[in-house]
């Protein structure tokens, strides 16, 4: 891997266009979304399945639910 392909890697892998969890095991409570250097794209979407809720915390605080 050559220095070109670490920038490139670094440059088209830090945003996040679709942000979702499937809880296999049913039984967490609570999951932080990992975030490590990436940054969430403007517009990406949301999944928020049935039996979940999400939050964004500050600096803005939201909540969402399923439609």
């Amino acid at each position: 891997m050559g220095i070109f392909d670490s920038i490139a890697n670094k440059a088209f892998g830090q945003f996040i266009d679709v942000i979702e969890w499937v809880d296999a095991t049913r039984n967490t409570l609570v999951w932080k979304f990992p975030r490590e250097d990436n940054e969430i794209k403007n517009g990406a979407q949301l999944i928020v399945r049935e039996s979940q809720a999400a939050l964004n915390l500050p600096p803005t605080t939201s909540r969402f639910s399923p439609r």
